[in-house]
């Protein structure tokens, strides 16, 4: 009896600490800060989600994001980049990150992983976590860091992009780069932590991930790009 017991206490944490979410509401598409930021001078990148969204801690092993669904058939191609992701509580309220990235993030902060990127667009792109990440909502919001080094020109600039959020309800970022900044901007992409998609997740041919878990490593190797006037609207937007 004991043992069952205390068998079911560890269901429950594991369960509570591992469960999967997706946080922001597609409604767009967005280079920054994955396909197109290094190539544009960018150098490090935030992204906030806020903690109200989250019903629980979280234990953090993996991140996805999804090809925009509204990209015309063809492979674009990602910047080729070396990224170095960290992960977070903020310090600051969601909404408010200050112009001093190192500012907005806890003392708590460890280091995801380090990817590097190149070659064509997936449709779901996840990255496995080197070192994974618990967080708990109720010490503040989640704040995810990128420190972004260029590996060459893009081989196709502004050819893909993940989906976004523009509402700036759950999701919200900000940029440095060469040509500036841009604090506490909309337009965040849709990231799915521990890839348990939810039904209305979809991916770019208008199909969803609704119940699919796949394998830890894997990617989903589809292509996808942007029709003429997709690209000039979402490129005004992503800057």
């Amino acid at each position: 009896m004991v043992f069952r017991f205390l068998s079911a206490l560890v269901l429950c944490a594991s369960a509570s600490f591992g469960a999967g979410i997706t946080l922001g509401n597609y409604d767009s598409g967005n280079c920054y800060p994955y396909l197109c930021f290094a190539s544009d001078g960018g150098t490090t990148y935030q992204e906030q989600f806020n903690a109200a969204a989250f019903s629980g801690p979280i234990t953090i092993t993996q991140m996805s994001l999804f090809l925009d669904a509204n990209s015309s058939p063809g492979p674009g191609a990602m910047d080729p980049a070396t990224i170095v992701v960290t992960l977070a509580t903020s310090t600051v309220p969601f909404g408010a990150m200050g112009s001093d990235p190192a500012s907005n993030v806890g003392a708590d902060a460890v280091v995801f992983g380090t990817y590097h990127f190149q070659g064509s667009m997936p449709s779901v792109l996840t990255l496995v976590g080197g070192t994974p990440f618990t967080y708990d909502p109720a010490n503040g919001s989640l704040i995810l860091s990128l420190a972004v080094t260029s590996d060459g020109p893009a081989a196709c600039p502004y050819c893909s992009f993940f989906q976004a959020d523009y509402t700036g309800t759950d999701v919200i970022r900000s940029f440095w780069s060469t040509g500036g900044s841009g604090l506490n901007n909309d337009g965040a992409p849709v990231t799915n932590f521990n890839d348990e998609f939810q039904g209305a997740t979809v991916v770019y041919d208008g199909g969803t991930l609704g119940g699919a878990v796949p394998e830890p490593s894997s990617i989903l190797l589809l292509s996808g790009g942007l029709g003429v006037l997709g690209l000039l609207r979402r490129r005004q937007q992503q800057k």
